[in-house]
């Protein structure tokens, strides 16, 4: 029988990650104490960056990963919505197993259900 809490492991271990490399990089960060819609804000002298995380341990290639963009609103049914970029700024995606971050605007997947990256790409370790 498979762990039903492994996607929360996952997903709060993608956070951790994505928090660990945003303080490394001189962001304050914050973490709501509520589900607001957001997992990180984080903050510098120039900008207020509000947050949603990605997470995969699946390996589809070498350099190629495959991320669920938006939130899932109704679990019994399956039914997704995408996040408002006026609620969020950035989708940051996570390849555990390749170690690589994906930062992508809110706007830009704002009509996408799954989103397609690779190493290299235009998102990949373009931090804000």
């Amino acid at each position: 029988m498979a762990d039903k809490s492994a996607n929360r492991r996952i997903g709060q271990a993608g956070v951790m990650r994505v928090k660990a490399e945003l303080m490394l990089r001189g962001f304050d960060v914050a973490e709501p104490d509520v589900d607001c819609g957001v997992d990180l804000i984080a903050w510098d002298h120039r900008s207020i960056n509000r947050i949603q995380v990605k997470a995969t341990t699946q390996e589809f290639s070498q350099n190629y990963c495959s991320f669920h963009t938006t939130k899932l609103v109704y679990k019994k049914r399956g039914k997704r919505a995408n996040y408002d970029p006026r609620e969020v700024d950035y989708i940051i995606c996570t390849s555990i197993p390749l170690n690589q971050y994906w930062i992508i605007p809110a706007k830009d997947v704002a009509s996408q259900c799954k989103t397609c990256v690779s190493v290299g790409d235009e998102y990949n370790n373009k931090w804000f």
